[in-house]
């Protein structure tokens, strides 16, 4: 996604913004929900933060691949 070979990525997983995804399609297989789509510069906008500042959150508070820092 972040090399714009793609229109966009279907999963649920928000760690899609860490690896620089840009456009994501969430709740695709769901039936009782609508298909959501959300974009990596409306979660910068609306959070004020860019990928790298995302990928410390993760490093502290922990992601599917890090505990984190016990307390945080």
């Amino acid at each position: 996604d972040i090399t714009n070979q793609t229109q966009g990525t279907i999963t649920d997983d928000s760690d899609f913004w860490l690896f620089g995804g840009t456009k994501m399609y969430k709740n695709f297989f769901n039936q009782n929900k609508h298909v959501e789509l959300y974009t990596f510069d409306s979660i910068r906008n609306h959070f004020g933060l860019n990928r790298e500042q995302l990928i410390n959150i993760a490093l502290l508070c922990g992601s599917d691949y890090t505990e984190g820092i016990q307390g945080i």
